[in-house]
């Protein structure tokens, strides 16, 4: 199921909170990583919609969807002329 990976990780991470609040922090920088990597994922696979296992989670919903964001941003500028003419210093839409 998609999204259940990330769901999982952000659970135990709370969990985890409460003995080594240390390495919990770091594993949820760890689970927004994986969320936003999933939203460029499901970009780059058509899928617009989030998981449903993020449904009811706003860290993993928001870092889905500034996967998804990136994703398309780096989208756009590939197919930029601005950003593809070699002329140009830089981009004038995407500086």
């Amino acid at each position: 199921m998609r999204g259940l990976d990330e769901r999982v990780a952000l659970a135990l991470a709370r969990v985890l909170r409460i003995s080594h609040p240390e390495k919990a922090e770091y594993d949820l920088m760890e689970v927004m990583m994986d969320a936003e990597a999933l939203g460029r994922r499901d970009y780059h696979a058509g899928l617009t919609e989030p998981p449903v296992m993020f449904a009811d989670e706003p860290l993993l919903l928001k870092a889905w969807e500034a996967g998804q964001d990136g994703a398309a941003e780096l989208d756009e500028m590939e197919h930029c002329a601005g950003c593809n003419n070699p002329e140009l210093p830089l981009c004038p839409f995407h500086d």
